[in-house]
């Protein structure tokens, strides 16, 4: 555990801790034979529980000022808080590891990075402990600083390569809350490890993502699927992905068309649980070169027989980040090939580095 979500031959990621078929021939054979105890002299060392810290301790730990009271019940609620650094230099940062307060009510966590000041002046408007926001946080952001959903690991990204994080920023901790029923408290905290190399490519994130407007899933429909396709600028190279969906989406899969026709999957997932997501980092760095197409498409079922459906009966569920709404959108975390920081070549401006732009460039979608 986490279960392995992605399927073979559709990429090669770190961390595959799926089971081999031999394995769980050997399971099935178990039951089979009413799953008799082995040799208890052979029984393995009970393991570990995983430390808190998986990198090991932080450069920096960082975390919200105070605790958050969440309510027994009502909506979902979407609160930023302001999070200084106070750091009188430029950084990047290679690895960002994020650690909920309270994973009961915690949907999801998504950092962003703030100099203009707005998040300040939002949270004094409120008078309290952050401000809310639902989507975007209504005041430009210069980047974002990792994430997390349940199932999600952190990886260090390669030598050479950092989430930039400008002197004096803040950190816009989005927190999505989901009330369970009874009243809780949260204070999560964002562990941060800075690059010790010399820094020559900035990390930046493109989502490929069904448009709002594009993504209504009709009551009582069982194999709904969108698509989506996404126009590349320049040659890049993706580290790794995050496929999204919620509680009505059941396939996602991803691919590469390159500008000579050839097809390269991504990721397919086949039996997609929103309780399980992950970062999924490739073992070998994927190269796009300019003109290439990233397609998206994902199978959603809404009808009364998905298990998963949170409305009984079936509704129109269309987009929204709230967890009974919809999302289809694969996100990439790239660098840009032409940029040398150290040599002072920086990207053109025209590459994307955004978690919410959700329609950006050459962008193409629909409904199969």
């Amino acid at each position: 555990m986490p279960p392995w979500k992605p399927e073979r031959g559709f990429g090669e990621f770190l961390g595959n801790n799926s089971i081999a078929d031999q394995e769980k021939g050997m399971i099935k054979q178990w039951l089979a034979e009413g799953c008799r105890e082995g040799n208890p002299s052979k029984r393995p060392v009970p393991p570990k529980p995983p430390p808190q810290w998986p990198l090991g301790e932080p450069d920096d730990i960082l975390r919200m000022s105070e605790r958050f009271k969440i309510p027994a019940d009502g909506n979902d609620i979407y609160r930023c808080f302001v999070i200084p650094t106070n750091y009188a230099e430029d950084r990047y940062v290679q690895a960002v590891d994020i650690v909920p307060g309270n994973p009961r009510v915690v949907h999801h966590i998504i950092n962003y990075v703030d100099t203009s000041g707005g998040g300040r002046a939002r949270e004094l408007a409120e008078g309290g402990s952050g401000f809310s926001a639902f989507g975007a946080l209504g005041f430009p952001i210069v980047g974002g600083l990792g994430g997390w959903a349940p199932g999600s690991t952190p990886y260090p990204l390669n030598d050479g390569v950092g989430y930039f994080l400008p002197k004096g920023a803040d950190i816009i901790m989005q927190v999505h809350y989901h009330p369970t029923g009874k009243e809780e408290t949260d204070q999560s905290r964002v562990g941060l490890y800075f690059c010790n190399q010399p820094v020559d490519k900035r990390l930046r994130i493109m989502p490929v993502a069904v448009p709002p407007k594009v993504l209504r899933i009709p009551a009582g429909e069982s194999n709904c699927v969108f698509w989506a396709e996404q126009q590349i600028p320049g040659d890049i190279t993706v580290l790794r992905i995050l496929p999204h969906m919620h509680l009505v989406g059941r396939e996602i899969a991803g691919s590469a068309i390159l500008p000579n026709g050839s097809f390269v999957p991504i990721v397919q997932i086949n039996n997609w649980d929103f309780r399980w997501q992950n970062f999924y980092t490739f073992k070998t760095p994927l190269h796009l070169p300019a003109g290439s197409r990233v397609r998206l498409e994902a199978r959603f079922d809404n009808s009364s027989g998905n298990p998963r459906n949170p409305n009984n009966p079936p509704k129109l569920v269309k987009f929204g980040v709230g967890t009974n709404d919809e999302m289809c959108v694969l996100w990439l975390f790239y660098t840009v090939d032409s940029e040398m920081l150290t040599l002072n070549a920086p990207a053109p401006s025209n590459y994307l580095d955004s978690w919410t732009n959700f329609v950006w460039g050459k962008l193409s979608a629909g409904r199969k």
